[in-house]
Order: structure tokens, then sequence, then C-alpha cells
């Protein structure tokens, strides 16, 4: 249980069960070895794993701002903010990093009410799908007429502590 403060003053929360400030970000390529090591793995399995992959995702209500969070360090690393411009992207293919994304509520909720739910299960019917730029500087997802348009742009990049 923790606390964040955000950028916009807000207070970011940990301490209710589930939280709103609290969302899950899986790479594809983490989600996939472990489908490949556990093919029938349940997301409540894999949601109590998550933390093995070094990061936390906090998300402001407020201001709409996602920050990662280094679980060794219990740093901020990147901080996110909502896109504010309309950038439509006609060209991902370079686009390698593809995450998937659910808010800690619906998770709970979902697990609730199916623990048996597969990891596989989650990915293909509740988790939203997003593209990050090689360079990190952009989060895109598809919109429904199958363009790609710019949800998050990188606002900072705070170096390790030495």
């Amino acid at each position: 249980m923790s606390r964040l403060g955000c950028k916009c003053g807000e207070t970011l929360s940990w301490v209710a069960c589930p939280s709103e400030n609290i969302i899950h970000v899986w790479h594809k390529t983490d989600v996939d070895n472990k489908l490949t090591v556990r093919p029938l793995v349940t997301a409540l399995d894999f949601y109590s794993e998550d933390s093995e992959f070094g990061y936390e995702y906090w998300y402001c209500t407020k201001c709409k701002r996602i920050m990662v969070v280094n679980v060794k360090t219990s740093r901020v690393r990147y901080i996110y903010k909502k896109s504010c411009t309309l950038d439509v992207l006609s060209d991902i293919s370079n686009w390698h990093d593809q995450i998937y994304y659910i808010n800690d509520i619906d998770l709970d909720r979902l697990t609730d009410e199916n623990i048996d739910l597969t990891l596989r299960d989650l990915i293909n019917e509740y988790v939203k799908t997003f593209f990050v730029s090689p360079d990190l500087k952009k989060v895109c997802s598809m919109d429904k007429d199958g363009m790609y348009s710019v949800k998050y742009e990188l606002e900072e990049i705070i170096p390790p502590k030495k």
C-alpha cells in the first residue's frame, strides 16, 4: 500500500484495493513468454505475478497522466501525458512494442466474476491494446475506423538516482 504525488498536485493512492490509480500494463512479449510456458495460466495468477516485470503503472484520474514506477527503487521513471493533439498515424509498422492495458478495478471485477478466467481470454476479450513508438515518446491505439492515433506522449524521463 502506498501513495504517489502527481505533477498536477493530485495524491494518488493504492490504499484502497482495487485502486482507481493503478493500471496494469503488460508487454506483449512478456505475455507471450508466459503463455508459452503456462498456456492455461489464469488472469488472477498472472496478475499476482505482474510485479516480476519491474514496473508499476499509476494513473491520475484528474489530469490523466500515467507514471511508470520502477519497482526496485520505488521511483517514478517515466511520465506520460494524455495527447492534446489529434495525431493520426498512417504507418506504425516499425512500432514493435505492443502493450496491453487494463485498469485495476476492471481486472479485480473480472477475476472476481470468473476466478478461472485465463490470461489468453482476458487479453482477447477485455484489455485494450496499444503500440509504443521505438523512441518511447508516443503511445497509440487503433481507432474504430482502422486508423492509429496518438493517445499519450512522453512528458518526462526521470534519470535513476545515483
